[in-house]
């Protein structure tokens, strides 16, 4: 299966920001982002709360897009791995 040029140019607008990231990395900078969120709501919604918070989040997500993209087409940290793993 062969990368389309406008998945291959938004992946790498993402890869100068996120480099080679795995599932997990992805998965906990999203849980750091819900911690903060978590704090936003029992504290009170303050700035420096909602700022790291969308910071977090948006890291994890696009941490997470981009490697299960690379996973799916067994690049970057997932270029060894067989079809299936």
């Amino acid at each position: 299966m062969t990368v389309s040029a406008s998945e291959d140019d938004a992946l790498g607008s993402l890869r100068w920001l996120v480099g080679r990231p795995s599932i997990l990395r992805a998965a906990g900078e999203t849980a750091i982002g819900a911690l903060w969120l978590t704090l936003a709501i029992v504290e009170g919604f303050t700035a420096m709360h909602v700022v790291l918070f969308v910071f977090w989040f948006a890291l994890g997500f696009g941490q997470g897009a981009t490697a299960v993209v690379d996973r799916k087409h067994r690049r970057g940290r997932y270029a060894g791995l067989r079809a299936g793993a």
